[in-house]
């Protein structure tokens, strides 16, 4: 029988890890403490929102996991995108239902589990986030979860994504004991600039990978704003699961904006990799 738990807190700036320490009404309660008995994390399940009070503003959101609970160390995961064109009086309101992926956590029973938000890109106010874990009893096999990010330079242009929130890392380094890629998530957040501009995004994962280049299609931004409209648009990341052998080299990931050039979209990329 699954255990489920929840933290949630707002992020006041951008690029900084902010520690996720409240639930609703019971106020803060901190850090999760791992349920007796249990040994892994089969879902987590997050939601955000990100309100924009200024034109042009947005990026991705990410959670990190840290703390001596989690028996193969801190793991990252980008897990939405938001971007918005603003002007003159006009709002909008979005709702969003949680995402939910299937992990595989290792985890040691009684130990601590921080959750960590941050928003990476242009400062868009005071996103709260909300992380749900989904406890089990069974046995979890080695897994790593990494993440990179970046904003895209010009209209079809790849960017590597060398950054993770607040430190430049560039490459994915793989350790020794892993040998594949069990799943790709991968999201956009996107700031459009002007009127009738928009496209889609990608992200190719280069080096590394037996099989070769992989690309992945993650997300779209569209304006035809005026003078007296607002357009924007959050997405999540979406979770494809895979089966890529690693040659044991670096990988480099990229993201690509496609269409009309839209600003300065941001891309989000995280890998689940294992023996």
């Amino acid at each position: 029988m699954a255990i489920y738990e929840t933290r949630e807190g707002p992020m006041a700036a951008a690029n900084v890890w902010v520690a996720l320490t409240q639930c609703g009404s019971q106020g803060a309660l901190n850090a999760f403490s791992v349920p007796a008995r249990h040994n892994s994390i089969k879902e987590l399940w997050f939601t955000f929102t990100e309100p924009v009070p200024a034109d042009s503003a947005g990026g991705i959101v990410c959670v990190k996991l840290s703390g001596g609970g989690l028996r193969y160390g801190e793991q990252y995961f980008v897990i939405g995108g938001q971007g918005r064109e603003e002007t003159g009086n006009s709002g909008a309101a979005d709702g969003m239902v949680p995402v939910k992926f299937k992990v595989n956590i290792a985890v040691i029973s009684g130990g601590e589990i921080w959750a960590y938000g941050a928003q990476y890109g242009t400062d868009s106010g005071t996103p709260e986030v909300a992380v749900t874990a989904v406890w089990s009893k069974e046995s979890a096999p080695e897994r790593y979860y990494v993440a990179r990010m970046l904003a895209a330079g010009a209209l079809d242009t790849d960017t590597l994504l060398t950054t993770l929130v607040d430190t430049v890392l560039g490459a994915i380094a793989i350790s020794p004991s892993c040998h594949k890629i069990y799943s790709v998530f991968g999201v956009q957040g996107g700031i459009t600039l002007a009127t009738a501009t928009g496209g889609t995004g990608m992200i190719r994962l280069r080096n590394g990978i037996k099989e070769g280049e992989q690309s992945f299609c993650v997300g779209a931004q569209a304006s035809l704003s005026t003078t007296t409209g607002v357009s924007g648009g959050y997405s999540f990341a979406k979770q494809t699961m895979c089966d890529l052998n690693l040659t044991g080299g670096p990988i480099s990931p990229y993201g690509c904006q496609s269409g009309v050039d839209w600003g300065t979209p941001v891309f989000g990329v995280g890998l689940e990799l294992g023996p």
